[in-house]
């Protein structure tokens, strides 16, 4: 019963179409595993997401068997665990030099890593690798946060309000935001004014941002938060090319360090 589950994905005529758009689909197992082995090395956050379930889980991945399997560490939410483990696919987003990596499995399996429990995937068969400039996405490190004040109709309100949500990461397409209040902030299809001061930048002019989308976020030794990806509205060239420099800036603040660092 098992193997009747564990299928590689076959690649279809949209993998093949986003290959010619704006994306480089990896289908050679050696490419793929010096990705999936660079991921493991850096310790990338990966984010699993049940399609068509409004949750998902922050997770690390552990081993790349090439050609066979994927570990991926367990969240500490037992009753979050049981539900990716019913989920017919996943898909898997992640970041690798800053390039967005994504792929989809068929179904999860639970295992043991020695003595540790883990889910087990299978091995992808391909690999998107989005290029587009709008997808160079800059997580926000936890030390320290970036707050985006917020304008608008919410639920918690009922009317017209300023609130604050913490930022996941941001690109020149958009931005996600974590209502870390728990104040249920976020529909899809809201409209919404915002205004962010980006460090050692310029303030941002105001700006609109639409909600596409919301699911429920877990990483180990916290509660989850409603993360919600939203899309920036009619914004200029000069918007988008203030958050770019931002971007760089950072990349290259990191880089310095990891020089000094070498030394």
């Amino acid at each position: 019963m098992f193997f009747s589950f564990w299928k590689r994905r076959p690649i279809t005529t949209k993998d093949k179409k986003n290959k010619n758009k704006n994306s480089n689909l990896l289908t050679k197992s050696a490419e793929i595993q010096i990705i999936l082995e660079d991921i493991i090395r850096t310790r990338s956050w990966i984010n699993v997401i049940c399609p068509n379930k409004k949750y998902s889980m922050l997770t690390q991945l552990l081993v790349a068997k090439q050609e066979k399997y994927l570990y991926l560490d367990i969240n500490n939410n037992a009753a979050l665990n049981k539900a990716i483990l019913k989920c017919a696919t996943l898909h898997l987003v992640t970041q690798h030099k800053n390039i967005q990596v994504d792929f989809t499995v068929l179904a999860a399996k639970a295992a043991f890593y020695g003595q540790q429990p883990v889910l087990k995937l299978v091995y992808p068969n391909a690999l998107h690798r989005l290029q587009r400039r709008e997808y160079f996405r800059w997580h926000i490190p936890k030390e320290t946060p970036l707050i985006c004040t917020l304008h608008g109709n919410f639920s918690v309100t009922r009317t017209q309000a300023t609130l604050t949500a913490h930022v996941q990461d941001i690109s020149q397409g958009g931005i996600s935001l974590i209502d870390i209040q728990h104040l249920n902030l976020f529909r899809v299809g809201n409209t919404l004014t915002c205004h962010l001061k980006l460090p050692d930048q310029a303030p941002l002019p105001r700006f609109k941002i639409q909600v596409i989308s919301t699911h429920l976020i877990h990483a180990n030794y916290r509660h989850g938060y409603t993360c919600a990806g939203c899309q920036f509205i009619n914004v200029d060239n000069k918007f988008k090319t203030q958050i770019q420099h931002f971007i760089n800036q950072q990349q290259r603040t990191i880089q310095r360090q990891k020089r000094q660092d070498s030394l």
